[in-house]
């Protein structure tokens, strides 16, 4: 009585097998968090990446083909670009220009096509054509978007991953996007047309009255050269004026009737060879010895120099030529 006895049972021992799988299951998930979990991120924003190099191929090549001359396609290209380049998505998926025309990570180029034998001759990097001749041929403005995306989760310290583009280097991107020139005489190296841009009316547009024969092939193209009334041709008004890029807008104070013509002759030697400036809203972009521009709406003459058209802060004389 009083005595207590150990009593033994064999299997009551804690086991540690339960210990060792849950350490080699947070090992595995670790490992699979780590190779897969970082790649797939990567490829997400490699995705998101192309597709916004492909937004910057459309859309440059959109203000391109709409330009009214081949140097503003240039310009128009590049603005739009380093716009886009400058978004919070551009930025998330760090997309990065790669060259281009000023760094901007665009090329633009023209595609001649002959309709005939079909056969295509491309004009570029940012060259144009030195003739146009849409009688015979079909021209496309083609926008090259070169990029590159860098990853979002760097695997450059991890061996296997490390020389892996999108991973663990930049991928790179060339991308492109065409759209039809309905106006390739506009791009021509030989061409003094220019058209208005970026115009807007309150209300209706004005419908301009047709030109003088042999004067204008429409109200929006232009010819240059030296001033000379034609048989027939009475000058209205006549005024030199005198400015400089400091004054960003210049009100001449010369009321315009929708109809009349007017003519610039640049008096200053070495003086700007293009002027922007606006009717009533309309605005417009012509060399400054521009004849025989159809008004197209009434209003002041009002003048905006611009630095890209060579105006600086010297004062130059433009003189303008109102005529019936």
């Amino acid at each position: 009585m009083g005595e207590q006895f150990l009593i033994s049972r064999p299997g009551t021992k804690r086991s540690n097998k339960g210990i060792a799988g849950l350490s080699e299951f947070i090992l595995a998930l670790s490992i699979i968090f780590v190779g897969l979990v970082p790649p797939i991120i990567d490829l997400m924003g490699l995705a998101v990446g192309y597709g916004m190099t492909q937004l910057v191929a459309r859309r440059t090549a959109a203000r391109a083909a709409n330009s009214t001359d081949y140097n503003s396609a240039l310009n128009e290209m590049q603005t739009e670009a380093l716009s886009l380049n400058n978004t919070a998505l551009a930025q998330y998926c760090k997309l990065a220009p790669n060259g281009g025309y000023g760094g901007c990570g665009v090329d633009l180029y023209i595609n001649e096509t002959n309709i005939y034998t079909n056969k295509t001759t491309t004009y570029g990097p940012n060259v144009t054509l030195s003739a146009a001749d849409p009688s015979s041929n079909i021209y496309e403005c083609t926008v090259q978007a070169n990029y590159q995306v860098s990853p979002l989760i760097p695997m450059t310290l991890i061996p296997f991953f490390a020389s892996i583009e999108g991973v663990g280097q930049p991928f790179s991107f060339v991308t492109s996007w065409n759209v039809a020139l309905e106006h390739p005489q506009l791009l021509d190296l030989n061409t003094t047309a220019y058209g208005l841009r970026r115009a807007s009316w309150s209300g209706a547009a004005p419908l301009p009255p047709a030109p003088p024969s042999g004067a204008l092939t429409s109200w929006n193209l232009v010819s240059t050269g030296t001033w000379a009334p034609e048989p027939g041709q009475t000058q209205l008004a006549s005024s030199p004026y005198t400015y400089s890029l400091n004054d960003q807008t210049y009100d001449t104070g010369l009321a315009l009737t929708a109809g009349q013509r007017i003519s610039f002759q640049m008096l200053s030697t070495g003086g700007p060879g293009r002027v922007m400036g606006s009717v009533n809203g309309v605005t417009f972009e012509t060399p400054t010895n521009t004849l025989d521009f159809v008004v197209p709406s009434s209003g002041n003459l009002i003048f905006t120099p611009q630095d890209w058209e060579g105006w600086s802060t010297t004062k130059y004389n433009l003189e303008v030529i109102v005529t019936n």
